[in-house]
């Protein structure tokens, strides 16, 4: 990890070191313009901060500083130009132009690029692309190497890693900033001196006033680094060479000996010793750990690569306290724990490591354990010691006396550090260099061969895990080691044991020590020490796993445990002892001292302490000994079969039932696992005694696996350990019960009940059966099943009682918690117990859907002959568990090589041992190579055809397992494909040289792909494989279905103030997940969230493509900081503008959304809403709180109560990050949470009444009368309506009209078809939202009754549908819509609530078989909120913008708004609203002047009694404001300007030529001419360029030949929103030959062929603003809401395949060109606003905050309407008061008398209320004030004032 980091910069020395060794001694004092040369390289910020306007100063601010380094150093200075935003851009670089004027004219002609700011991208692009020989850079002639960053703001990534290479290499770093530049970021980057390498101006036309300075300080950075090699370069504060690296680890005395006053003094050195230092990845890194009783790391040493960050962190630093000051145990912590390289400890690069103590007192503990572990590890070590007491402790531990700096007082302290830094640089300069003649004498033991076993609790936690793995590397470091010395076993047990390592494993103490590091952690909530014991001496203590009992060789077992056991350990440790088995037991924490006495040899034996740590520092000495000198009788007899208790001889088939649902729920699974844990350890599994099958059910049954799957108890017990609960709030135990019996007990699965074997079933349940459970369970007894019951909670005992066997077989547990420990007292029954197993008294049955055809192709080549036999053995593992037989299970075998070779078809053999005999008997048939894919389609063709006993016809599933051992060489692909569209589903098997991309080319898909290294190998893939053929046929289709791995998932992280410390720990738990995910573009995709205040995105979901660009910018993310913590605006946040497609969302392909909240605590705005959005929209939120975070709310936020975790500690997240990466890695369903069915709903059905449906109505009506059959009609239940329409609608009843389902489906019955030519779906929309869904019409909207729409419809509508869609989802209506054939699938999905409410049906035939389908979707919508009354005219609020009555709003503003005011103030701005803002107290000014439409109208008032100057003002102003008539555009009717915006990224490559082609054929069809219609061509990718404007062609001849040379852009990715605005900005001006203020109609044709890489919403907004028709043709790969959201409206949307079938959409693009003059006559506008009349709208802040000053903005508002001339026809006044939301007081039609509206004020109250939502405010005065409804007169172009 470390070496990748440094490639750039070991890239840049050999590069750059090699030649600035100096050969100018004698021009040192000579400027650079006297011969030194250079190469400058401008690194310029084109983010869209800046703007087109202020690009022009950075233009001319380049052009004249380049001009004047050229004038000053001639053509020795070569210069390179960069862009960056988002993604950095090449200008040219140093061998682009030989001249300065190719330079100076590139310059001139560069556009602007916008974008984000990642100077740190930036800086890396330069390394790796610029700095090099092959770009022109002379650094190996010794030519010095300059960059100058240029930037307005702070960088989205980290600037501080890329711009330390570049300082290391030798790089003169000059930074310029402007406007917002951060100071600190412009410092990070800059060589030093800083104060001549950073420079700083307020705006952008003073950039040129720094150029003189600028320029002086270039030409002494060249002359500069020309004077002195670089090798010998001096050090210089704050700088470094490549050689100033050290790790360094500060470690503080936090106990009583330093005090709660003096710390802050300790503090103050460290801050000192920091800031004086040159942090950074590659030069000093810093860790610090404060100790009293114990020690705490505060961080690690790559925690942080930032000075910044680092000193942001020590001063967040409190003191602990304490009595105890054990520097002893906290030198051993650093030896341990910070040293290491995934500690960021650099050792092993040859980094010196130094560690500084700093304490007041002596210490508490000995020091000598920790002090030579730091010495051993050559740790330099330094000391403060603070008075008298510390000194000696300090002298012993430091690397020399000399190194200890003494204060007598701690208000002295501070000066230490004068005296420390240099000793600190010295090491970190490589001016002091320690000889570390440290030797640890290790005493020679006269230690005899011994044997033995560490048997560790795996579930003591990571920490601890590290600190028994460093005991026993000490332990074996002192021991003999060796096959015929000492051996070393190790076992990790949890609630089940494993094997680590056997005596035999390895027989050196280098290989030990080295396997050490594979023993990880494992979780589970209880032990089993007894299990672990037992299986230790059957398992472990064998002759063949390197055991020497049998020789008489000592064997000695340590146990080391954190936990009680769950099961009873005297039995075994008594078995231990009998075989002369001498064992120890070691124990902290929650381990009992009892049981440990019960399992060691003696009291002796036993060592225990209240912690791992202080149990091996102070014991370790003492069990060390012990295990090198106990030696006890070892039995001489042979241990054989008769130590194993006689129990494990039973031979039974037990199948454990385990319900699943929410009865028993995630917190109660631990227990219901090791109950079965428990009971099977005490078992004897085997094929041949005990089996064990497992089967999950809630409302439905799942099988986790069968009988026959599982051959060992081991492998048993780990999969019941890896089990997940299916959740569900149904308990059908009869069900499952049933299921069981007929699909576990079978033969084909494993049972032997034929045999005689004594079936078992083991029902455990959490929750009451709703279902019938009596006659099941006597089916189960006459079956000869014995059933068990295992119960708790809410289950009913009496009830299980009855369902058992016999009552004696039930057990029941008061809580869960006592379910484990019922493992013992079910087993003398589950043992001795029999039931009738008579066979002949019942029939097994068929398994219905048991048939499979399974066929085998195998590499048959010679490369496979000396491993054939392991082939073989693997397709006799595979067939041996299948039910083999004519009617059911079919085999075939083919060998290929060159071509295929028959061994035998699927019909030849009818038995199991028929077909083992002749795979038994299979030979190579040999060949030099692989035709894998000309196999692949003899198998389709013949194999598994009917002729050769395939049954496909017959529904039967058909298997093919292909297993080749190299690569094949023909294409794969096609065959494979093939196979699997008839139906086939195929696995591959690669071994050895085979191609994994071809063996997941031939699988299903890639989780039925296996891969192994050696032929002997394949023993691992059968069971596996069976896992999948032996599934009962329902339950495959299920498995086939599940083949989507990928993921979009989203962090949201708590950037607070409260947070700042755990950031290091949150950014960590992130890496850890992003590490383990699957990531890429078509995999998991992942974005990350700021929030504290408001939220920003960190990077989306699309932003990063690979693991390592996640990885990198995760490492580098800053704290955001913020004082409040808005978590509900956060979600809302995430919803709205990440979750989406535009983001890189794919949930409308089915993908799973994930949400991580990460959260600190409690929010200060509600998140319920939010919550309840995301879940809607089926995301998958987990909740994740630390510190203080409140439980209620994160159950509000998480999707279900098993995704909640609250934490009390920031570094706990790490702990359950495995369980979170494993269920992102498990099945997940993306269909968004089922909510609680409402119990009311109004439904109208729409019909398509039109001509086209006439012969299909008796379908339609069929149809809506199954739907209400399933309904609950009833006037306070369901109520129904039924419209039908055409190019009209009509009502045939209403919601009210019929309140019995009789009446309402005897109405039905009398429908009669309609009829009509046209089909105008809009218009009728409109209907049923005003009428249909109308109170009077019988909608209960008004009590929140869900309002549904079921629109059928066969065609395309001829009217627009997309506003009238828009409306009815305003309303709160939910439209669901289906479709035939002959309706257009994205016109449903715009009419439908989202994508997935649009359905297609070939024909209304069909549509029966949708009737559950949309049942299922009526009950899961849920109750909603009332909709607001629409006003009616008479009661309307009186906007008259459709008047033409200027409407104002005055807006009064008391502080910050807590969300975003933009967008909102934008569309005020576009319906024509004149905005007065004034900001008073604490408002903010910028705010302030994004909401006003000028700056003259955005006013700021220091004091709330200071607004009567501000009330004349706006007076005067309203007064003043004309209205200039719009005269009419007069526009040439044969004239149209075409603009073609092409795909010219990689994408489009081979398909160039189609493009070029349609482009073609539709010039030959306009009439160019300069006067009639012109055309420009412009291609896009990540950029826009033209190939020819407008202006430039007037013939078609002409343009037909340019198109014929036009030549492939090229670039990645397709950036739409970036090439529209560069159409705006470049091709859609007068200077570019458009006429569009002509009124001529100008024309867009966009070809799309993949989803946009940036935000197209604001950029295809603008186009139509200006007044561009949009005509967007997209292939399958673009994204179709993005073509909709650019089109002029949807029909001018056209898809195609891909552009091979652009001629198919040809005839429609040249109509909807022709249709475009239309739309010009429409919008043009007629008539100037009407001056005599305003609409004015106050809207005044209502918060608590302005609650002193309400009187004073009340009297303001009173002189302001006094001012006014009111009245029907004059001015007219409204007030609105918002806070949290808005509220009216009155409208503008409220009042028609000065009066009346003057007394509405003063009786005005103060509304109350948090936080302040200004956008959302301005968004309601624009929907619900200036409306016509309400009195707005905008149409009659009356202005409007805000």
């Amino acid at each position: 990890m470390r070496s990748h980091h440094l490639l750039p910069l070991r890239a840049l020395l050999v590069v750059l070191l090699a030649g600035l060794l100096p050969k100018l001694d004698a021009q040192e004092d000579e400027d650079c313009a006297q011969g030194l040369a250079a190469d400058m390289y401008f690194l310029v910020d084109s983010s869209w901060s800046m703007g087109q306007e202020n690009f022009e100063h950075v233009r001319h601010f380049l052009y004249t500083l380049i001009q004047s380094l050229h004038q000053v150093g001639g053509e020795r200075f070569k210069f390179a130009l960069v862009q960056y935003n988002s993604r950095p851009h090449t200008e040219f670089q140093l061998n682009s132009y030989k001249t300065a004027q190719g330079v100076l004219a590139h310059i001139k002609a560069m556009s602007y690029r916008g974008g984000g700011t990642r100077t740190g991208l930036g800086l890396d692009f330069l390394i790796h692309t610029h700095l090099t020989a092959a770009s022109g850079s002379r650094a190996a002639d010794g030519v010095a190497q300059v960059v100058v960053v240029l930037t307005d703001g702070r960088s989205q990534d980290d600037v501080a890693e890329p711009a330390q290479v570049l300082r290391m290499a030798g790089v003169e770093m000059f930074a310029v900033g402007v406007q917002d530049a951060v100071d600190w970021e412009l410092r990070e980057m800059a060589s030093q001196p800083q104060s001549t390498h950073v420079f700083s101006v307020d705006t952008f036309p003073a950039l040129q006033s720094i150029i003189q300075d600028l320029v002086v300080g270039l030409c002494d950075a060249v002359t500069q680094s020309g004077g002195f090699p670089v090798a010998n370069e001096a050090p210089v504060a704050g700088g470094g060479t490549a050689q100033d690296t050290a790790d360094l680890v500060l470690l503080i005395d936090g106990s009583q000996n330093i005090g709660a006053a003096n710390f802050p003094y300790v503090r103050e050195l460290v801050l000192r010793i920091i800031e004086r230092l040159d942090v950074g990845r590659d030069t000093v890194r810093v860790a610090l750990i404060l100790y009293n009783s114990s020690p705490v790391i505060k961080f690690y040493l790559n925690s942080f690569y930032s000075k910044s960050s680092l000193l942001d962190a020590v001063k967040a630093l409190t003191y602990t306290g304490g009595d105890e000051s054990n520097l002893g145990a906290a030198l051993e912590e650093v030896a341990e724990s910070l040293l290491s390289e995934t500690s960021g400890g650099r050792a092993d690069e040859g980094v010196p490591q130094m560690l500084v103590v700093i304490t007041a007192g002596p210490s508490t503990d000995d020091t000598g354990a920790g002090d030579r572990a730091l010495k051993r590890a050559s740790v330099i070590t330094f000391g403060v010691a603070i008075g008298d007491t510390a000194t000696a402790d300090l002298e012993t531990i430091a690397t020399d006396i000399s190194f200890v700096q003494s204060a007598s007082d701690v208000r002295e302290v501070a000066n230490i550090g004068d005296q420390l830094l240099p000793l600190i640089n010295g090491v970190i300069q490589r001016t002091i260099l320690v000889q570390n003649e440290f030797t640890e004498v290790i005493q020679s033991k006269t230690v005899g061969n011994r044997d033995i076993i560490f048997l560790i609790d795996g579930t003591m936690g990571p920490a601890n895990i590290n600190n028994v793995r460093n005991f026993i590397r000490e332990f074996v470091e002192s021991m003999p080691i060796g096959p015929d010395q000492v051996q070393v076993g190790i076992a990790q047990f949890s609630a089940s044991p494993r094997v680590e390592m056997d005596l035999n494993t390895h027989g050196t103490k280098e290989k030990i020590i080295s396997a050490l590091s594979t023993i990880k952690p494992r979780s589970a909530q209880v032990v089993n020490i007894g299990a672990a014991l037992n299986f230790v001496r059957e398992r472990m203590l064998q002759p063949e796993k390197g055991s020497r009992i049998q020789q008489g060789v000592p064997q000695l077992v340590m146990l080391l445990s954190s936990k009680r056991s769950s099961d009873s350990v005297e039995e075994p440790a008594s078995a231990l002892r009998e075989l002369g088995v001498l064992t120890l037991a070691a124990g902290a924490k929650a381990a009992d001292e009892q049981q440990l006495k019960q399992i060691a040899i003696s009291d002796d034996a036993v060592f225990y302490d209240k912690d791992i740590r202080p149990l091996i520092r102070t014991k370790k000495e003492k069990m060390i000994s012990a295990l090198s000198t106990l030696a006890g009788g070892v039995p001489t007899t042979t241990v054989t079969e008769e130590t194993i208790v006689e129990t494990t001889k039973m031979v039974r088939d037990i199948v454990f039932l385990v319900d699943g649902s929410n009865y028993v729920g995630s917190s109660n699974l631990p227990y219901v696992r090791d109950f079965m844990i428990n009971t099977i350890n005490q078992l004897d599994v085997g094929p041949d005694r005990v089996q064990v099958g497992l089967l999950q059910f809630a409302d439905r049954p799942k099988i986790e696996f069968y009988l026959n799957n599982y051959r060992t108890r081991e492998e048993v017990v780990e999969k019941i350990s890896q089990l997940r609960l299916t959740g569900g709030s149904a308990v059908n135990t009869g069900a499952a019960m049933n299921y069981a019996l007929d699909n576990m007990f079978h033969s084909s699965r494993g049972s032997r009940r034929r045999q005689g074997v004594q079936q078992v079933l083991v029902l455990i349940t959490g929750g009451p059966p709703q279902d019938q459970v009596r006659s099941v369970a006597d089916r189960l007894a006459l079956a000869g099943v014995l059933t068990f019951t295992v119960s708790s909670g809410q289950a009913d005992e009496a009830q299980l009682q009855s369902v058992a066997f016999v009552p004696t077989l039930a057990f029941h547990a008061r809580s869960f918690s006592g379910l484990p420990g019922l493992a013992e007292q079910i087993m003398p029954e589950l043992v001795t117990v029999v039931g009738d197993t008579d066979v002949a008294v019942f029939q097994e049955e068929t398994v219905v859907g048991a048939e499979r055809d399974v066929a085998f192709l195998i590499d048959g080549t010679d490369r496979v002959q000396a491993d054939f036999a392991y082939i073989k053995d693997f397709i006799i593992k595979v067939i041996e568990p299948l039910d083999i037989g004519d009617d059911k299970v079919r085999v075939s075998v083919v060998q290929h090589s060159e071509r295929p070779t028959l061994s035998f078809y699927l019909n030849t053999y009818k038995t199991k041992d028929e077909v083992i005999r002749a795979v038994q008997g299979l030979r190579v048939t040999g060949g030099r190579s692989l035709n894998t894919g000309s196999a692949l389609r003899f198998m389709k063709d013949t194999i598994l055809s009917g002729s050769y006993g395939g049954r496909a016809a017959q529904n039967v599933p058909q298997f093919l397992i292909v297993l080749t051992g190299g690569q094949s060489t023909d294409n794969v692909r096609e065959p494979a494909g093939a196979l699997k569209t008839d139906g086939v589903v195929p696995f591959g098997v690669g071994v050895k040289d085979a191609d994994p991309k071809q063996i997941e080319a031939i699988s299903h898909n890639p989780s039925f792909a296996f891969n192994v290294k050696e032929f002997s190998e394949l023993s691992t893939i059968p069971q596996r494989l069976n896992n999948y053929v032996s599934l009962p046929r329902e339950e495959l289709e299920v498995v086939l279905q599940q083949v989507d791995t990928r993921r979009d998932i989203v962090f949201l992280l708590d950037g607070s103030d409260d947070s700042r410390n755990g950031l290091p720990a949150i950014r960590e738990f992130v890496r850890r997940m992003v590490e383990e995910l699957d990531v890429g573009e078509d995999k998991v995709r992942v974005g990350v969230i700021l929030y504290s205040d408001d939220a920003s995105i960190y990077f989306n979901l699309i932003t990063h493509r690979s693991k390592k660009a996640i990885i990198y910018a995760v490492r580098s993310l800053r704290h955001k900081g913020g004082k409040s913590r808005n978590t509900g605006a956060a979600l809302q946040f995430v919803q709205d503008h990440v979750f989406t497609t535009s983001s890189g969302s794919r949930h409308l392909e089915g993908v799973p959304q994930i949400l991580f909240l990460l959260t600190g605590g409690k929010s200060k705005d509600d998140v319920s809403r939010a919550a309840f959005g995301l879940k809607q929209i089926g995301v998958i939120s987990f909740a994740i709180g630390m510190k203080n975070a409140g439980q209620e709310e994160l159950q509000k936020i998480a999707f279900s109560s098993r995704y909640v975790f609250n934490l009390p500690f920031f570094a706990e997240i790490l702990s359950i990050q495995p369980d979170l990466v494993a269920f992102v890695q498990t099945e997940i369903s993306a269909k968004p949470a089922t909510v609680v069915e409402s119990p009311q709903r109004d439904i109208v059905f729409l019909l398509d009444g039109s001509d086209n449906t006439q012969s299909d109505f008796p379908a339609i009506r069929s149809f809506v009368e199954q739907m209400v059959e399933t309904l609950t009609v009833d006037e306070n239940r369901d109520r129904i309506s039924v419209v039908q329409y055409s190019g009209d609608p009509q009502t045939h009843f209403n919601l009210n009209t019929y309140m019995a389902k009789q009446d309402v489906l005897g109405a039905i019955q009398r429908l009669n078809h309609k009829g009509g030519i046209s089909l105008n779906t809009g218009v009728a929309l409109d209907y049923v939202r005003k009428n249909a869904f109308a109170e009077s019409s019988g909608s209960r909207h008004q009590q929140g009754v869900p309002q549904i729409l079921i629109l059928l419809s066969d065609g395309r509508s001829q009217d627009d549908v997309a506003s009238a869609a828009a409306a009815l989802k305003q309303e709160k209506i939910v439209p669901v819509c289906v479709g035939t054939s002959n309706a257009n699938i994205l016109e449903l999905q715009m009419i439908a609530h989202d994508p997935s409410y649009a359905f297609s049906i070939t024909q209304f035939d069909d549509i029966e078989r949708m009737n559950d389908q949309l049942v299922s979707l009526l009950k899961r919508i849920p109750r909603q909120q009332p909709r607001q009354k629409s006003q009616s005219p008479l009661a309307s609020s009186g906007s008259r913008h459709q008047q033409g009555v200027p409407q104002i709003l005055i807006l009064l503003i008391g502080g910050r708004s807590s969300d975003d005011v933009r967008n909102a103030a934008e569309n005020l701005n576009e319906m024509g609203v004149t905005t007065f803002v004034v900001g008073i107290d604490h408002a903010d000014t910028l705010e302030i002047q994004s909401i006003a439409q000028k700056s003259d109208r955005a006013f700021h008032a220091a004091d709330i009694n200071n607004l009567s100057d501000i009330e004349q003002l706006i007076i005067s102003t309203m007064k003043e404001i004309k209205n200039p008539a719009i005269k009419p555009p007069s526009h040439d009717p044969n004239g149209r300007d075409i603009v073609f915006l092409l795909d010219g990224s990689d994408d489009s490559q081979q398909k160039f030529p189609d493009i070029i082609d349609f482009v073609k054929r539709i010039t030959k069809h306009l009439n160019v001419d300069i006067n009639k219609d012109r055309m420009a061509v412009v291609q896009y990718s990540d950029t826009a360029e033209i190939n020819f404007n407008l202006s430039r062609y007037s013939t078609k001849n002409d343009i037909l030949k340019a198109i014929n040379g036009l030549r492939h852009k090229g670039g990645y990715p397709h950036n739409i929103g970036a090439a529209l605005q560069y159409l705006k900005e470049h091709v859609y001006t007068p200077m570019s030959g458009s006429r569009h203020q002509e009124g001529i109609p100008q024309i867009l044709i966009l070809l799309i062929g993949g989803r946009s890489a940036d935000d197209i919403r604001t950029p295809a907004r603008m186009m139509k603003q200006i007044g561009a028709i949009s005509v967007v043709i997209g292939t399958s790969d673009a994204d179709t809401l993005e073509l909709q959201t650019i089109a002029h409206e949807p029909k001018y949307a056209l898809p195609v395949a891909e552009y091979g079938q652009l001629p198919s959409v040809q005839e429609d693009v040249l109509t909807l060109i022709r249709e475009a003059l239309h739309h010009v006559e429409q919008i043009a506008p007629t008539a100037g606003l009407d001056s005599k009349k305003n609409d004015v709208v106050f809207l005044i802040d209502g918060s608590y905050d302005s609650l002193n000053g309400f009187e004073e903005i009340r009297s303001f508002i009173e002189k302001t309407v006094e001012s006014l001339n009111l009245g029907n026809d004059r001015d007219q006044v409204a007030v609105v008061q918002y806070s949290r939301d808005a509220t009216v007081n009155f409208y503008l039609n409220s009042y028609s008398s000065k009066n009346d509206v003057l007394n509405s004020i003063r009786t005005m109250r103060h509304k109350f209320g948090r936080p302040l939502n200004i956008g959302k405010a301005l968004e309601f005065v624009r929907d619900n004030v200036f409306s016509a409804s309400v009195g707005g007169r905008r149409a009659d172009l009356v202005p409007q004032y805000l």
